[in-house]
């Protein structure tokens, strides 16, 4: 991994939260048909039960505890969830699906991501979390490198510990980071997904296909 692969992947994450946040609103307005309510009540559950895990992991303003949920939640879910689905996963689709017949296996990258994406039981964030598991894929592909999909991983992981544990510390509502760039700010949304594209272009001409390696 280059450095300037490094510091577009890490622009790229913390620009992206904006783009994030737009999608998963446009993602949480969507309704399951009447029949199946029930099961749209138990994924409305599993956001909530999720979300309040998440919260309570990350309600500390110690110097301790938040270095500690950046190890756990930004560096080591990075690197395991990396690990099984870039790394393991996506060559295992890969393998089964298309390559080597394709530089790009596209079909396992997008399998790969959607179980990734499933994985989190998180429904109404389904399709930016499955996004950015592509977005890892791709990179995967393009740099040759599983350090650059789990820096990305931990950036983004990461960063949002950071600016939590402030917020937190400010009192400051968490809602107003998830908010960034939906409603009456999504404009936000819409500059951080112009952005976060360009630098996605950057990131493929800078690539350097071949063997994937650590």
């Amino acid at each position: 991994m280059n450095w300037r692969v490094a510091v577009l992947s890490i622009v790229l994450m913390l620009a992206a939260q904006p783009a994030i946040n737009l999608i998963a609103d446009i993602n949480s307005k969507m309704s399951l048909p009447a029949f199946m309510s029930d099961i749209e009540t138990w994924m409305q559950q599993m956001e909530e039960a999720n979300k309040q895990t998440t919260e309570a992991l990350m309600a500390t303003t110690s110097i301790g505890g938040v270095l500690a949920n950046v190890l756990v939640i930004g560096l080591l879910a990075a690197m395991s969830e990396e690990l099984l689905f870039r790394g393991a996963l996506q060559g295992l689709f890969g393998r089964r699906l298309e390559y080597p017949n394709y530089s790009t296996p596209h079909a396992a990258i997008w399998v790969t991501a959607i179980l990734f994406s499933l994985m989190h039981l998180q429904f109404y964030g389904f399709i930016p979390r499955m996004l950015m598991g592509a977005l890892f894929g791709y990179v995967l592909v393009w740099t040759g490198s599983l350090w650059v999909p789990i820096l990305m991983h931990f950036v983004n992981n990461g960063s949002v510990v950071i600016v939590y544990a402030i917020m937190h510390h400010r009192g400051v509502d968490m809602d107003a980071l998830e908010t960034m760039g939906t409603g009456s700010t999504w404009w936000l949304g819409v500059i951080s997904l112009i952005v976060v594209c360009t630098l996605i272009y950057l990131l493929k001409k800078n690539k350097d296909y071949g063997e994937v390696y650590l």
